[in-house]
């Protein structure tokens, strides 16, 4: 059963804190971190495109939109070091961040070059809320993020290096406030031509996103067997394929290699819940079944029980129960088909009545 938080269930780790990828009822995905921090209900405030932010706190988690990018960090060891009007890019987008933090009194606390992520809407800064601080140390941080971006201050125009020079004054009282850093950076041409993207494209996709991709890819056959191998879930292997013919055999062992290839399934299958909280196409094969998912899955136990026994006739079902299960059987079903095993338990149910 995938773990849950308040109205959060958790998907994997995310890097090497106590930080998760969390999906909300609804299917959207978060960031979700396990730490108090009194720093993050001032930070529940602040509004900015350049941020992360924040969505939930409680005493016991922090929870904020989820950004999918390319750090800072890895963008400079891959590509190197920014200059001209990429600097100043982000320089104006980290300050404009800043700014948008300590208007409501809040701070960041933790600004670094792994919390700066480069995305398709430009640069965004994420970890708000998680550590303490104040504003002058956030414009510390923010100086000497630049100086790492440049590859120190020689790669700075005279313009952008005293202002950076500034931002890291060991006296903090001298530092400019973040408004006062963009307002600088917005009287200079270079930081308000173009957008800053990433060096490439970061493949991120939610959960459902991936199992949509995954089922996109499979032919019309498989696409109808998917449906089906996600309704038994969760069930392990042998059960997905016990009493099927051959060729349905090959096409579910296909079915479960695509989704296990992405990460989706394992043996046994222990993140059907989490999907079938961010899928949207699996939870439409849910609703259409809600109401025979019970029965079926009810008949499919004792099916199992039955042949495993060795078929006796005390286990077979009666009365209503029989009549429930054959009237499902009959029509109340859109995507689940019966394997061999359940229409002989049927059959032979009807047989002895």
């Amino acid at each position: 059963m995938a773990d849950r938080l308040g109205g959060y269930w958790l998907g994997a780790r995310l890097g090497s804190g106590e930080a998760y990828e969390a999906y909300d009822e609804s299917g959207l995905r978060h960031a979700l971190h396990l730490r108090e921090s009194a720093a993050a209900e001032a930070a529940l405030e602040v509004r900015s495109v350049h941020v992360a932010n924040l969505v939930e706190v409680t005493d016991g988690h922090v929870v904020a939109e989820y950004v999918s990018g390319m750090s800072l960090r890895a963008a400079v060891a891959e590509h190197g070091p920014y200059s001209g009007g990429d600097l100043y890019r982000l320089a104006t987008a980290t300050a404009t961040a800043l700014a948008a933090i300590h208007e409501v009194q809040a701070v960041h606390g933790g600004l670094n070059p792994d919390r700066v992520l480069l995305t398709a809407q430009g640069p965004k800064l994420i970890g708000l809320g998680l550590a303490a601080g104040t504003p002058a140390a956030d414009v510390l941080a923010w100086g000497q993020l630049l100086l790492f971006a440049a590859g120190g201050p020689d790669g700075m125009d005279r313009s952008l290096r005293a202002l950076v020079a500034s931002a890291v004054d060991r006296n903090a009282k001298r530092r400019p406030g973040a408004r006062q850093l963009l307002l600088s950076l917005l009287d200079t041409p270079q930081s308000q031509l173009g957008q800053l993207l990433p060096p490439r494209e970061v493949h991120d996709p939610a959960l459902g996103e991936l199992a949509e991709e995954v089922y996109q890819g499979l032919s019309q056959a498989d696409q109808d067997l998917a449906a089906e191998v996600f309704l038994r879930l969760p069930c392990s292997r042998e059960d997905l394929l016990a009493g099927r013919a051959p060729a349905r055999v090959t096409g579910i062992e296909r079915v479960l290699k695509a989704f296990g290839d992405a990460g989706l399934l394992s043996d046994p299958p222990d993140r059907a819940e989490l999907l079938e909280i961010a899928w949207p196409r699996l939870r439409e094969w849910l609703d259409g079944e809600r109401e025979g998912l019970a029965v079926h899955r009810e008949l499919a136990r004792a099916a199992r029980r039955w042949e495993a026994g060795g078929r006796p006739e005390s286990e077979l079902f009666r009365g209503e129960e029989l009549e429930r299960a054959l009237a499902w059987a009959a029509g109340a079903r859109r995507h689940l088909t019966l394997n061999g095993d359940e229409k002989r338990f049927l059959d032979a149910g009807r047989a002895s009545g």
